[in-house]
């Protein structure tokens, strides 16, 4: 009898395992980027701002 080896057997159990859905964390990944950009917008263009030099 030959043994299975640790591959083998890996690969048994992921194709009895469902698909699995990564869609929440994408989206909750986004809202927060997004909420990011919102907050540190103001912060970025006042940073623009104070570097121009009007010529």
């Amino acid at each position: 009898m030959a043994r299975e080896t640790a591959a083998e057997r890996a690969i048994a159990r992921a194709a009895n395992e469902p698909p699995r859905s990564y869609a929440p964390s994408k989206l909750a990944r986004t809202i927060t980027l997004i909420a990011l950009f919102l907050f540190l917008q103001r912060y970025w263009q006042s940073g623009l701002a104070a570097g121009a030099v009007k010529g």
